[in-house]
């Protein structure tokens, strides 16, 4: 059975063709942008976008709404998901959907019991009995955009769950350090180093919080009108804080760039502490500044170096602190390492990294703890995704994408297991992979069938008179009507999936419901 049956005469009645073909245009942009309708997004978030998908969408939506009561219901309930909203108004993720449409149909809101999940309408008969399936966002968007890329998908869950603040208040910035996500700059300083980045000069930082604990932090700065930042930390129990994606996508998405370094001219407060100049250990390229009256610039020349993690600053130049240790090496010795290879540490501590693909496919020099080996390769196990690299639960092992084969749950199986069959099994009615304990087998044609009656694909079983298993096409000959194994269920089963029943089924059933 179909998800839902979308294809009504009023279906096809939007005007733009392009939008017929399920393709958003990207040719030209609009100058006459509109806002979104309250009905669509919610009060609380306004987004302008373009013109042609504002009217593509909403005139959906009001046919859905005149031609259905379930969906006027749902319209009223709930606000459409915010993250599935901004999906339609992006063409970049728009055109990975497979058919608009039929999302909009599913009217996909956030789920009442849990706020992390989605919940949507599966088909006709369920908006009539008002029940509403629910997913992870991640699986719902792949339920429609099958084929859109990992990275994308990554961000817009990412975007959906990230609670992040911005703040001006310098107290509270150095309490994100102290509190948030590992690193050097946590510890017992007479002056916190972070002193320095003085709101005034435009330094600011972006806070992620879940409940009540700081999971990420994100040090930004807006100098001669651009807004940028460097580094961002998520918190890590394992040891070095990684950087937070969802937060890098978030203040991307609000207009901050990503830099390598800080800008030569960005001003820090000049603060000293018994004669020393405070100074923090400073993310990215640019790591020295000179002094200028009152406060230090950034300048690639400058005399003093913030690449101490003891919160004072350097005045060698031929000398740095291992990130790692603190200790001081000669600067041409030591490994720079992880991803932006920002990370410089002696060479005993890059005794703990090996050299590995991550990123992007990147190779660089990666923390032992978090790699891992696929035949005589190397891997970041954070980035897995990157280089086609899963895990596969049977075996408790990693392998390469194209060795092995996804089952219909999402599970990665290698095919050398596929191929014994031991434990899995082609489902004949979708062609996909599943595991045998999810399954039943037809004995009259040795083909498999899932189990799961919420499926689309769902083939009713009958029991013979041989006591064997049947598909509903594949009785024996010899099996009579009256032979059919009957059950409450499985009538309830064949009549909501529309399946033909004879009248001594329709008579035991009407029997078991007054009984």
């Amino acid at each position: 059975m179909a998800r839902i049956d979308h294809r009504t005469p009023e279906y096809n009645t939007t005007a733009n063709p392009v939008h017929l073909q399920g393709t958003f245009a990207v040719e030209r942009s609009f100058n006459d942008l509109t806002f979104t309708p309250i009905h669509l997004t919610g009060a609380y978030h306004i987004t302008r976008y373009y013109k042609d998908t504002y009217d593509a969408v909403d005139r959906m939506m009001q046919i859905f709404r005149k031609s259905r009561e379930w969906y006027s219901r749902e319209m009223q309930r709930s606000a459409m998901h915010p993250t599935i909203c901004k999906m339609l108004q992006n063409p970049e993720q728009a055109q990975w959907l497979t058919d608009w449409r039929e999302m909009i149909l599913e009217y996909p809101h956030v789920a009442d019991l849990d706020a992390t999940k989605i919940a949507f309408t599966e088909n006709e008969a369920k908006g009539v009995a008002d029940r509403q399936t629910v997913t992870t966002l991640g699986k719902y968007i792949k339920r429609h955009a099958p084929d859109i890329p990992d990275h994308v998908l990554r961000d817009m869950v990412m975007l959906s769950v990230a609670e992040v603040t911005i703040t001006h208040n310098l107290q509270e910035m150095i309490d994100a350090v102290q509190n948030g996500p590992r690193s050097c700059m946590q510890g017992g300083f007479r002056t916190h180093p972070y002193n320095v980045y003085d709101p005034k000069y435009g330094w600011h930082m972006a806070v992620r919080r879940e409940g009540d604990s700081i999971v990420g932090r994100c040090l930004c700065l807006e100098h001669n009108g651009r807004k940028m930042f460097v580094r961002s930390y998520r918190t890590n129990e394992n040891g070095y804080s990684h950087s937070d994606e969802g937060m890098n996508a978030w203040l991307e998405e609000r207009g901050y760039t990503h830099e390598s370094e800080w800008p030569w001219g960005a001003q820090l407060a000049a603060i000293r502490c018994g004669g020393e100049l405070v100074l923090p250990y400073i993310d990215g390229g640019c790591t020295t500044c000179r002094e200028d009256s009152d406060c230090l610039v950034l300048d690639g020349d400058g005399e003093w170096d913030g690449d101490n993690t003891n919160g004072y600053a350097s005045g060698g130049a031929n000398r740095c602190s291992c990130d790692e240790c603190g200790d001081y090496f000669d600067d041409g010795d030591g490994t720079y390492v992880g991803y932006h290879e920002d990370h410089h540490v002696c060479d005993d501590c890059s005794s703990g990294y090996t050299y590995a693909y991550g990123r992007n496919g990147h190779q660089y020099y990666v923390s032992d703890d978090d790699v891992i080996s696929v035949g005589y390769e190397y891997y970041d196990s954070n980035y897995l995704s990157d280089n086609n690299i899963v895990f596969c639960e049977h075996g408790d092992e990693y392998h390469d994408m194209d060795d092995c084969t996804v089952l219909e749950t999402g599970e990665w199986v290698h095919n050398d297991d596929i191929h014994n069959g031991d434990f899995v099994c082609l489902d004949a009615d979708n062609g996909v992979w599943a595991y045998k304990s999810d399954c039943w087998q037809c004995a009259g044609t040795d083909q498999w069938y899932s189990t799961d009656t919420g499926s689309d694909y769902y083939a009713q079983s009958w029991t013979g008179a041989d006591g064997k298993l049947y598909h509903e096409d594949e009785l024996p000959d010899a099996v009579e009507e009256a032979d059919r194994t009957f059950s409450y269920d499985s009538v309830c089963t064949a009549l909501f999936h529309g399946v033909e029943l004879h009248c001594h089924h329709v008579t035991q059933f009407i029997d078991k419901l007054y009984a």
